[in-house]
């Protein structure tokens, strides 16, 4: 539907690798390695959208950065990765209802 008022554009789909390349280059510009379990998790429990997983990798850095100068800095396990994602993930439920919301209080007449 191309008119003078709307012009359509199409856009490709961010894949999981791309996502993973650009947080991994996101942690290295920091100055921090992340593990490639922990971006897999992040990726994930953002349901791979990239604008939510750029801002959880944040999140996760700004905690990484703390434990270093506090000093606490220890081997994180898989387990403890995974727990640390789902801290962060993306409340899908909120869409219900936000869905549920458009449909009850619709602005158009």
């Amino acid at each position: 539907m191309n008119s003078i008022f709307f012009k359509v554009y199409t856009m490709n789909s961010v894949t999981e690798r791309q996502i993973q390349s650009k947080l991994k280059q996101i942690s290295e510009s920091a100055g921090i390695q992340v593990n490639s379990e922990i971006l897999k998790g992040i990726i994930l429990s953002s349901s791979r959208d990239a604008r939510n997983s750029i801002l959880t990798l944040g999140m996760h850095l700004l905690k990484e950065k703390a434990e270093k100068e506090i000093g606490k800095r220890r081997k994180v396990t898989k387990e403890e990765a995974e727990q640390d994602t789902n801290t962060y993930s993306k409340d899908i439920s909120v869409g219900i209802y936000h869905t549920i919301g458009k449909f009850l209080y619709n602005k158009r007449r």
